[in-house]
């Protein structure tokens, strides 16, 4: 069927309203056959399309909701809460990268870690992709730090670090003096060793990510207490320790650990999880047998609709 337009106006209404509805009713906007809600969105056209990122800082449980058929291949970078800090520094949150996770229309679990305040790192989850919370730094003399995505360090002699998470962290610094404090792991690199009790260790290094568009740091360690020179914090978002104030906490959003201190050690940061995907544009087709659509100016393809 076509639609004509005459110089005297619209011959039949009827011809216009199932046009409309032609144009309306194609499909799915941008040519997906899938499209997704959740978090704070934001589109940047590249390669003939558009990459749409999907952004969860909020600490808890929400949701990715796919509506439409077949599923859509996502990349994936997700981010643990950091661990507190203690003596030792406080492990960073895990992070992981998933290069291609296929996500199918429905609803996709998304919950953000939140940072450890005096204890481990809480985890974030993507669907299947689950990173841990980073451990928390050791206290007494002699002890080791906690197990996590990245481990919490150590404190005093024999004081070991925390194990990380094989393909999200690493461990913690350990201590070979009594009264030393490790710096926590990062999500790049093992933490600092304390050498002795004038220098804690500082935290291990992040990971650097550009799914969001600009190359960020995640999963930096906390800084161990020093009683002359305490630890700095790992890139990417790690707190520095200090020995007569408060540690510095993780920075949010980052998943770094909580810098260590005896005055009161620093919280670890929240976590984050980002999703992104491509949508293709979408090919001009016919809809309904239609092939194209008259008008008074001329024949034109059936692509005057968006299709």
């Amino acid at each position: 069927m076509s639609a004509e337009f005459g110089s005297g106006g619209l011959r039949n209404m009827k011809q216009l309203f199932i046009l409309l509805i032609l144009c309306s009713s194609a499909g799915v906007a941008s040519g997906a056959n899938i499209s997704a809600v959740g978090g704070a969105m934001t589109t940047n056209y590249a390669d003939g399309g558009y990459y749409v990122t999907h952004t969860y800082t909020n600490i808890g449980a929400t949701n990715f909701i796919a509506s439409g058929f077949g599923s859509l291949d996502c990349e994936a970078l997700v981010v643990a809460g950091g661990g507190a800090g203690s003596h030792g520094g406080g492990g960073a949150g895990g992070v992981l990268s998933n290069g291609s996770y296929l996500v199918p229309a429905g609803t996709t679990t998304v919950t953000v870690g939140g940072g450890g305040d005096g204890g481990n790192g809480t985890n974030s989850v993507f669907g299947t992709n689950i990173a841990y919370g980073g451990g928390i730094g050791a206290f007494g003399v002699g002890t080791s730090g906690t197990n996590g995505g990245s481990g919490g360090g150590g404190n005093g002699s024999g004081g070991a670090g925390g194990s990380g998470t094989n393909g999200q962290g690493y461990a913690g610094g350990g201590s070979s003096d009594n009264g030393a404090a490790g710096g926590g792991g990062g999500g790049g690199a093992v933490g600092g060793q304390g050498v002795s009790v004038a220098r804690g260790g500082d935290g291990g290094a992040g990971i650097a990510n550009d799914i969001s568009g600009t190359s960020t740091y995640y999963g930096g360690g906390g800084g161990g207490e020093g009683v002359e020179h305490s630890g700095s914090g790992g890139t990417g978002g790690g707190g520095a320790a200090h020995s007569s104030s408060a540690g510095d906490s993780g920075t949010d959003g980052t998943g770094g650990g909580g810098g260590g201190s005896n005055a009161g050690p620093g919280s670890g940061g929240s976590g984050i999880v980002i999703v992104k995907y491509f949508v293709p544009p979408r090919p001009a087709r016919k809809v309904s047998g239609a092939s194209h659509i008259r008008s008074m100016n001329g024949i034109y393809p059936r692509s005057v609709c968006g299709q």
